[in-house]
């Protein structure tokens, strides 16, 4: 095997070193409170299809900066195994799996609650009007049903332990999402937390609530860039066409693990009553 060879040159593990250095072009969010320009991930995205290339292969330009992310996460279905390029992190589309679109289109949504929720944050430190806490609470709920309920699950069951099972060679990096995915429900347990707080003291709670939605905003952006960079793609050339028999439809049936209710329906119409309800964007 490849990876093996390479690793008995180095005497390391390729997956380390892949994830040491494919995280660098991954932009992280701005701290709440700054004005200062930085490359943000990928929230608010707008795709737009350029010429093609002599083999019929398309690039999809998405410039982070604009507002259009349901353009983007249609985009990634309708294009699945083209190129795309983005503003801060620069990442190849893997095939024509449906399961890899799905969890891109997942990690956009995320995306975009949380930077509306970093914006919520921002505007209540700055003394400015926001429509009510219970939108931030409205945030938090989804997070804890989607990403921590299905969608973390669903990467760990059907997409990480197939591919352990073909390979060795990303075991570190995946050992590493998996503890992120645990250390993600303590993270917005202690946002949940925060809010309380800030409900019950007031303005002198909101230093605490800005600096745990930022670290939770990189700690995000972090763990998709991972994702995105280097097990999507190792999925994508390593998996079986059997294999993602299986992931696919598992990944399609956005299913509650616990209860086999489908959520996906009540889940998109929470997401756009959020994303309607995020006061407007003051420029960076």
């Amino acid at each position: 095997m490849r990876g093996g060879r390479t690793a008995s040159r180095s005497g390391r593990k390729p997956a380390s070193r892949v994830a040491r250095t494919s995280r660098q072009p991954c932009g992280r969010p701005n701290a709440i409170g700054r004005r200062t320009r930085s490359t943000r991930p990928l929230i608010f995205v707008n795709a737009s299809v350029s010429t093609p290339f002599n083999d019929g292969r398309r690039s999809i330009n998405i410039d982070v900066s604009q507002p259009g992310f349901m353009r983007a996460a249609e985009a990634s279905r309708e294009h699945a195994g083209h190129s795309v390029t983005a503003v801060g992190c620069e990442m190849s589309m893997p095939g024509p799996r449906s399961a890899v679109a799905i969890i891109r289109h997942e990690h956009a949504q995320l995306s975009t609650v949380i930077d509306g929720m970093r914006h919520f944050v921002r505007r209540l430190v700055a003394g400015e009007p926001v429509p009510g806490v219970i939108v931030f609470r409205a945030m938090l709920y989804y997070i804890r049903e989607y990403p921590q309920r299905i969608h973390h699950p669903n990467e760990d069951r059907y997409l990480f332990a197939p591919l352990r099972a073909r390979t060795g060679e990303f075991d570190s990096v995946l050992d590493q999402l998996e503890a992120q995915h645990d250390k993600s429900d303590m993270k917005l347990r202690n946002l949940e937390h925060a809010l309380t707080r800030y409900e019950l003291k007031g303005a002198s709670a909101l230093h605490t609530l800005g600096a745990l939605m930022d670290d939770y905003a990189e700690f995000h952006a972090d763990h998709r860039c991972l994702e995105e960079t280097v097990i999507l793609p190792a999925a994508t050339r390593v998996l079986t066409p059997d294999d993602w028999v299986g992931i696919d439809a598992a990944f399609a049936a956005n299913r509650d693990p616990f209860d086999g209710q489908p959520l996906d329906e009540d889940l998109d119409r929470l997401f756009s009553m959020i994303v309607q309800a995020i006061p407007d964007r003051a420029p960076d």
